[in-house]
């Protein structure tokens, strides 16, 4: 057993998988409790004495989110990013961005900037987000949401600019041939396909879809 979370401050219910940084630690989320109760993100930090785990943000269920039930994807440049499934300005869920921050002269880190970098309004652009997203080689962020225009589930990408992020959807799905209720965090490939499934549609039984740029 590496920890034991105790429903406080560290949180309760870590439902996502993790991911590992190049030292060898483990971030992830809980989908509840923590200081306000909306779940809280978390590193895994490895040493002689066994595993410290540190929360790096406390959700609140307003705008930063609450209640993360997905893992957090790692960018490169050591940025994670993850989905609330409520919280947000509208309360139907959110993208969070966590960012290690440092001072310089020498560079010693400090701590984790939380920022909500995308709200979900509902209706077309989908509302309380429960799986995990995939980075593309742009920077941009896919991932899958419940509602959308046919109420059966859309695929989404992120876009950041210089007044944000912004989202386009890439498919709405209809419930008939081509699935409905995606519930799997998408998997993307070399060329920019996105591969998913969802649990209705097709023959009634749902699909494995795929979606080219």
């Amino acid at each position: 057993m590496l920890h034991a979370f105790t429903g406080g401050v560290d949180g309760a219910w870590p439902q996502g998988d993790l991911v590992f940084d190049a030292a060898g630690s483990l971030y992830g989320t809980t989908m509840n409790e923590g200081v306000d109760g909306g779940g809280t993100a978390f590193k895994l930090t490895p040493g002689a004495n066994g595993w410290s785990e540190a929360p790096l943000h406390q959700f609140t269920g307003g705008k930063d989110g609450g209640t993360p039930k997905a893992g957090m994807i790692r960018s490169p440049a050591g940025v994670l990013y993850g989905t609330a499934s409520s919280g947000g300005s509208a309360s139907l869920g959110a993208v969070f961005r966590l960012r290690p921050y440092a001072l310089a002269n020498p560079p010693f880190l400090r701590g984790w900037e939380e920022t909500p970098i995308y709200s979900f309004m509902g209706g077309a652009s989908g509302q309380g987000p429960d799986t995990g997203l995939v980075l593309d080689q742009a920077g941009n962020l896919d991932g899958v949401v419940e509602g959308g225009s046919n109420n059966w589930g859309l695929v989404y990408q992120l876009t950041p600019g210089p007044s944000g992020w912004t989202q386009n959807v890439l498919y709405t799905f209809t419930g008939g041939a081509d699935g409905g209720f995606p519930e799997a965090t998408a998997t993307l490939d070399g060329a920019g396909n996105l591969y998913g499934g969802t649990v209705a549609g097709g023959t009634g039984c749902g699909v494995i879809y795929k979606i080219k740029p």
